[in-house]
């Protein structure tokens, strides 16, 4: 559940930060270029090292599940 909610929060940043940035460059606000550019960067590569982890934490969980129980017959 964490992961989606940090990916919803990340995607909105995402959008927001696109359309805000949008905004101020038709108004001609000398802060487009952190609107457009630095904060979508930032949400990207946010968005990335949340899917990173993710992928690692499935990997591990599948590998521990198919890893063949060690039986002992004593």
């Amino acid at each position: 559940m964490r992961y989606i909610i940090t990916a919803f929060i990340f995607g909105t940043v995402f959008a927001n930060s696109l359309l805000t940035g949008a905004y101020a460059l038709e108004e001609g606000d000398g802060l487009w270029a952190l609107w457009l550019i630095i904060f979508p960067a930032i949400a990207l590569v946010g968005l990335g090292s949340l899917l990173w982890e993710y992928r690692k934490q499935e990997h591990r969980r599948r590998e521990s599940a198919n890893a063949s129980p060690k039986v002992s017959f004593s």
